[in-house]
C-alpha cells in the first residue's frame, strides 16, 4: 500500500560508502547522520564483531540487511519511519536489496542495492542479476551502489581490467546508467588511486538522481563517500506517545476524578449492561492516558545524543 503521509522532502539524500570493516570509519557516518537525520546510508564493508554489524544499531535509523549470514559485507540503514521492505529473496553476505514505497502514487516503487562484487568471483553475482531481472519484470526503479573492484576507462579509471570488461557488459546488457561522474578516485592508500565504487541505476530513475560527487569529507576509510540525491519524497515521522513518559500523577487523578463522578451510575448497572460498562471505563482509562501523555514527534540524532532518538513534545488538543 501506498503511503498517505504528507511528503518531508522532495530530495532524499543517500551516502554510498565502503566502511572497510573499520570502527573509526564507522563512528565518522555516525557523525554525519547525527546531524542528517533523513538521510539514506548504501554501505559495503560494515564494522563486524563477533560476526554481527556495530556501531550503527541504535544510530537512529532501521538497519536492515540479511541475518542469516556469516559476517555480512553489505547493509542499508535506513530512517525509522520511512517504509522500507526487506526483498530477503535477493540478500545475501554480498548484497542487501530493500523496497521504498514512494509517497507518490502514480511512480513505481524504488529499490536501493547496496552490492560488494568479490574481485574472486566473476560479475555480476547471481544475486545481483537476479535482482536485476526482478525489478525489469516487475517494473520497478533500482539504485545500485556497489563496490565493484573493477576498473575501465568508462568511469574514469586510467585503464581497464577483465573485470571491467565484465562489469562494463553487465551495464550495457542490462540497459542499466552509469551516474559516476568525472575522475575523482573513490578509493586512495598509499599505493594507488582508482574508481571502483559505482552507482548504478535503471533508466526510468536515472533523471531523478541529482547532485552526484565523491565527497572530500573524511571518511576515515580507504574509501570515499559518494554523495547523492534521489528527486522523491519520503513521509514526516508521524506523532506518537510514549509511555513511559506519562505524567502518572495526572493520570491516576484524572481517573478517580472521572469514576467518582460515574460511581453512582455504574453501581445500578444491570448484567445486560456490562460490555456497555467496560466500553466506559475503557474509554475513561484512554482518555486519561492521552491527557497525560502528550503527542511526540521523533527528533532522530542531532546534539550530543549520540545518534540516539530525541522526541520533541507535540501539545494536540
Amino acid at each position: 500500500m501506498v503511503s498517505s503521509t504528507p511528503p518531508l522532502s522532495g530530495k532524499t539524500k543517500i551516502i554510498q560508502i565502503n566502511l572497510q570493516h573499520s570502527q573509526t570509519a564507522t563512528a565518522s557516518l555516525r557523525r554525519v547522520l547525527e546531524n542528517n537525520t533523513q538521510t539514506i546510508s548504501l554501505i559495503q564493508e560494515p564494522w563486524i564483531r563477533k560476526n554481527r554489524i556495530c556501531g550503527l544499531g541504535n544510530s537512529g535509523g532501521k538497519l536492515l540487511l540479511d541475518t542469516s549470514v556469516s559476517k555480512p559485507r553489505t547493509c542499508i540503514l535506513v530512517p525509522k519511519h520511512v517504509p522500507t521492505l526487506l526483498i530477503n529473496e535477493f540478500c545475501s553476505r554480498n548484497l542487501t536489496a530493500v523496497r521504498l514505497t514512494r509517497t507518490e502514487q502514480h511512480l513505481p516503487d524504488i529499490v536501493l542495492a547496496s552490492a560488494y562484487l568479490p574481485s574472486d568471483e566473476d560479475i555480476p553475482t547471481p544475486e545481483l542479476n537476479l535482482l536485476v531481472e526482478f525489478c525489469e519484470r516487475e517494473k520497478l526503479d533500482l539504485v545500485i551502489a556497489a563496490d565493484s573492484n573493477a576498473h575501465h576507462t568508462l568511469w574514469g579509471n586510467g585503464k581497464c581490467n577483465n573485470r571491467g570488461e565484465e562489469m562494463l557488459h553487465f551495464i550495457f546488457s542490462n540497459n542499466l546508467t552509469l551516474i559516476n561522474k568525472g575522475s575523482e578516485p573513490t578509493f586512495i592508500n598509499a599505493r594507488s588511486q582508482t574508481i571502483i565504487d559505482l552507482t548504478l541505476t535503471t533508466v526510468g530513475i536515472s533523471e531523478s538522481v541529482c547532485d552526484w560527487h565523491v565527497s572530500n569529507e573524511i571518511s576515515c576509510s580507504d574509501h570515499r563517500w559518494i554523495r547523492f540525491s534521489i528527486n522523491m519524497e519520503l513521509p514526516k515521522p508521524q506523532p506518537r506517545r510514549i509511555p513511559r513518559r506519562t505524567d502518572q500523577h495526572k493520570f491516576l487523578t484524572l481517573v478517580r476524578e472521572k469514576f467518582d463522578n460515574q460511581l453512582p451510575l455504574l453501581d445500578d448497572l444491570a448484567v445486560t449492561d456490562l460490555d456497555d460498562s467496560a466500553n466506559y471505563i475503557t474509554s475513561i482509562l484512554t482518555s486519561s492516558y492521552e491527557q497525560s501523555c502528550a503527542l511526540t514527534t521523533p527528533q532522530y540524532g542531532g546534539g550530543n545524543t549520540g545518534g540516539v532518538q530525541n522526541w520533541k513534545d507535540t501539545v494536540v488538543s
